[in-house]
């Protein structure tokens, strides 16, 4: 099973105007990071992407899916 931390941490806050301020930097990390990921792509232009099938370093992120059991996964 894998874990839930951002569930787990923000069940310990009590107050809204914590959970408001933890999920805003939630989404800065994650926004964060996708910048990171991409900051060593080359920019390839359209007719390269037209003969060479695009870039090959581009990269896949999976955020979510379905449990062996066919429920919802998906992080909030």
């Amino acid at each position: 099973m894998v874990p839930a931390y951002f569930a787990d941490d923000i069940e310990k806050l009590a107050a809204q105007d914590e959970r408001d301020a933890y999920v805003k930097r939630a989404i800065e990390l994650a926004g964060c990071f996708y910048m990171r990921c991409t900051d060593h792509l080359p920019l390839v232009p359209d007719i390269g992407n037209y003969l060479f099938g695009g870039s090959s370093s581009d990269q896949a992120i999976t955020l979510g899916g379905v449990t062996p059991e066919g429920e919802d996964a998906v992080c909030d």
